[in-house]
């Protein structure tokens, strides 16, 4: 009779523990969002790229009234100046940068009656560029490297030569998600890019704007 009270007594744990898991479970919220923005190069590499437009891919996760979970995807094509790689019909280069991390936000994502809910989030990750070109080469910082190392074989014609690198990133994310129902948002944002590539940190701005739908909700 004991081992049977012990036995009903650590069922009836194990249920409150599964209850009390399942409770917590419906508090999850994930959105995804897509849009683009404005990409802003400083410093040298300003003196090589303009303003360049960008798309981004995010996905969050609230698993808590005030912090989530964050990833994004970031991809920009990067627009030279008129004077770098001056042959337009034989240059290009892109961007891509994954970051993942904490979002903070001043109340719930999209599950909410508040008309804007403001968030800050920390991420880190990679950015990779991609230049391509078969003409001459300019001197830079993070988007210069990669073009200085670019071989031009012969007179250049014809011929197409590639450079790639990468860099340790991390990005801080100021923004606001503006309800429009309730199941979607739009969500404007800024955030700093900071690059560092072989002792240096290269700073990129970016102001994105996004719509966000709920991806899913477990109540």
């Amino acid at each position: 009779m004991r081992n049977l009270l012990s036995t009903l007594g650590l069922a009836a744990l194990i249920g409150m523990w599964c209850q009390g898991t399942l409770s917590a479970e419906t508090q999850l919220e994930g959105i995804g969002e897509i849009g683009g923005g404005i990409f802003l190069p400083t410093g040298s590499d300003g003196d090589m790229a303009g303003a360049s437009p960008a798309l981004q891919l995010v996905a969050s996760v609230r698993f808590a009234p005030h912090l989530g979970t964050e990833a994004e995807f970031l991809y920009v094509p990067i627009l030279f100046k008129s004077e770098v790689l001056t042959s337009s019909a034989h240059r290009k280069g892109s961007q891509i940068a994954a970051l993942a991390g904490l979002r903070i936000a001043s109340g719930q994502f999209l599950d909410g009656t508040k008309p804007a809910v403001g968030y800050l989030s920390l991420r880190a990750g990679f950015a990779r560029i991609v230049i391509r070109s078969n003409t001459g080469v300019p001197a830079g910082g993070w988007i210069g490297r990669p073009v200085d190392e670019l071989e031009n074989p012969g007179t250049g014609l014809g011929f197409s030569t590639t450079a790639r690198q990468k860099g340790f990133a991390l990005s801080p994310k100021i923004g606001v998600l503006f309800r429009v129902s309730n199941r979607t948002a739009l969500d404007a944002a800024f955030q700093p890019l900071f690059i560092f590539d072989r002792g240096d940190v290269n700073t990129q701005l970016f102001f994105t704007l996004n719509i966000a739908l709920s991806a899913w909700q477990v109540f």
